[in-house]
């Protein structure tokens, strides 16, 4: 019988008996790798901003 449109017996098999730890470990996994590609865009736009300050000082001194 679905419940919100969703068949329990197909999602018991999706998931599995025991698999919620799994499917945490995977969920956590996903989210330190999106916090790993934000802190390596930050550092990206911090040494680009340094290297054109850098430009700039160096445009002021010539």
């Amino acid at each position: 019988m679905p419940l919100n449109g969703v068949d329990l017996a197909q999602l018991v098999k999706r998931v599995g008996h025991g698999d919620e730890d799994g499917h945490a470990r995977a969920k956590e996994a996903h989210e330190c790798a999106i916090l790993k590609r934000v802190a390596i865009m930050k550092t990206e736009l911090r040494r680009v901003s340094t290297c054109e300050f850098g430009q700039n000082i160096m445009k002021t001194w010539l």
